[in-house]
């Protein structure tokens, strides 16, 4: 599974548009929700793609956070 998600990502950031994967590549990537809490993933995804790769503070919240935000908007 870790590979078809590493594949995944290798396939966005090839396909993104130029704006935004220039974000990504200075920003880096933020994972977020219950695949994020698999111990090789960021690891695997940096190593893959050459982007530095963080799993976020509170994975299981990032969205619920988030949707608070688009609605209190």
């Amino acid at each position: 599974q870790i590979e078809q998600v590493v594949t995944i990502v290798r396939d966005a950031l090839a396909e993104a548009a130029p704006g935004l994967s220039e974000g990504i590549l200075e920003d880096g990537i933020l994972l977020t929700g219950g695949g994020a809490h698999c111990a090789l993933l960021a690891e695997c995804i940096e190593a893959e793609t050459g982007v530095r790769t963080h799993v976020a503070s509170d994975t299981m919240r990032c969205v619920a956070r988030g949707l608070e935000q688009v609605i209190a908007a």
